[in-house]
């Protein structure tokens, strides 16, 4: 009896009697009661494997976040509080249009910007007129005048020309350039687009630690095979202080000469502050002004035509493991001739 119980059993499969089946009685039993078990563990493995992802996977999350807010903090990629403000600002403790007097303003005839074109000068302290740290232009007659702008860069558009290799990129409206290597040297990013006589403004700032660090506005450079020539106004915020420097290739290979040796300067600001650089070349003639201030003049006519250029530096001073880090921003550069 308990054959045939078997025997029937094994000829049926979902109710279908399987004719002609040669299997033997009680082998489908047999199969079916080894599967179970295996099925059984499969389903308790992908029930494991689904409980540790919804455990696991949270916590990776979580970290990976937790280490892109550490690598923000510390490396400073996050907006910068006050960088929409630059551009807005009155330069710090220059002699601004908006607050000189209107009968202490006057024309610098000596001074030719373009044509007929002067600068306005604080006739009380003989200081150049400025606003937003340029300075204010005027006709013989009194006339304002916009020169025209060349070129202008919010650094919003990493499409717009500089090349920093593996040291600078674009953020968040910003240039940023650090240096790569320990001790004494320094990195800097060129635009693609040369220039002659122009007026140069951009606004700067180094990041934390600012100790030993210096950046710089580089222009009129053109690229050799070992380095590049040209010029480079180096601003030193902690020692508030500037110098001027031309680089040149040679069979020395490449050399510097300070133009001016540095030089304190009151209108520089400190620490991590932003500061405005201008840059007026036209001919050999070199003018060179910090948030509104005239710093600087010198005549070279070593090189009269070249591209911009950034740049980041560190000194023997600098933290040994302490990379220099400058931000860019509000590049504007207008035709003066």
């Amino acid at each position: 009896m308990q054959t045939t119980s078997e025997t029937d059993d094994s000829q049926r499969l979902d109710g279908w009697p399987l004719t002609g089946d040669t299997t033997p009685a009680g082998a489908e039993k047999f199969v079916a009661a080894a599967d179970e078990p295996a099925s059984d563990g499969l389903g308790r493995g992908l029930s494991l494997a689904g409980l540790l992802a919804l455990v696991l996977l949270p916590l990776v999350a979580i970290g990976f976040g937790a280490g892109w807010l550490w690598y923000n903090a510390s490396h400073g990629v996050a907006p910068v509080a006050g960088a929409e403000r630059v551009s807005d600002d009155l330069a710090p403790a220059a002699a601004d249009l908006g607050r000189v007097a209107e009968g202490d303003q006057g024309i610098d005839f000596s001074s030719v910007a373009r044509g007929d074109v002067f600068p306005l000068r604080e006739m009380s302290t003989g200081r150049l007129i400025t606003e937003n740290g340029e300075p204010v232009y005027v006709t013989a007659a009194g006339v304002r005048v916009v020169l025209p702008v060349l070129f202008r860069d919010d650094f919003s558009n990493p499409s717009s020309g500089w090349d920093g290799g593996r040291v600078g990129d674009y953020a968040f409206g910003e240039y940023r350039l650090l240096t790569s290597q320990d001790g004494v040297g320094s990195e800097y990013a060129v635009h693609r687009v040369p220039f002659d006589n122009f007026q140069a403004r951009l606004d700067a700032r180094l990041d934390r630690p600012t100790t030993g660090h210096y950046l710089y506005l580089g222009f009129r450079v053109r690229a050799q095979a070992a380095g590049a020539d040209g010029y480079t106004f180096v601003v030193t915020p902690d020692r508030r202080s500037f110098r001027l420097e031309r680089w040149q290739v040679g069979e020395q290979g490449q050399t510097s000469m300070r133009l001016i040796d540095d030089t304190p300067a009151a209108a520089i600001q400190s620490g991590t502050d932003w500061n405005r650089l201008v840059v007026r070349a036209v001919d050999g003639d070199i003018m060179l002004l910090v948030n509104g201030e005239v710093v600087g003049q010198t005549h070279d006519e070593t090189f009269k035509a070249g591209t911009l250029a950034v740049g980041v530096g560190k000194e023997a001073d600098a933290l040994p493991f302490a990379a220099g880090d400058a931000r860019f921003a509000n590049l504007a550069v207008t035709a003066v001739k």
